[in-house]
């Protein structure tokens, strides 16, 4: 996790695991960052569907677009975007689509950074 993001220093660290994956989330302002570590990709691709039917079950009004390896998510609930790489996934929620696509711009950045 960055120790900052879009000009918020990262709050709330708390450990997300589950059934099959290990993962943190944390806070940055209005944005919620969650990064998971799934056993296998089957337990990853369950993340990513879990994660969507949990947005669409706690929001009245929605839409979204969704592949097996990628959703994006707005409803009167917030914004959302996750995605998968491997056994890797990860999460970037807010209260609207503008600061979803900054702050998941923002990750991918930070996590190349960590390939060099």
């Amino acid at each position: 996790m960055p120790g900052s993001l879009l000009g918020a220093n990262l709050t709330n660290l708390q450990d997300s695991s589950g059934a099959g994956y290990e993962g943190v989330t944390g806070m940055y302002g209005v944005v919620v960052i969650t990064i998971d570590r799934a056993a296998n990709t089957v337990y990853a691709s369950g993340i990513l569907t879990d994660e969507l039917a949990a947005l669409e079950a706690a929001s009245q009004s929605k839409s979204y677009t969704q592949t097996s390896d990628w959703f994006q998510f707005s409803g009167n609930i917030g914004s959302a975007f996750w995605w998968r790489k491997g056994n890797w996934v990860y999460g970037v929620s807010a209260p609207d689509n503008e600061t979803v696509i900054q702050a998941a711009e923002a990750l991918i950045d930070h996590l190349v950074s960590l390939e060099y």
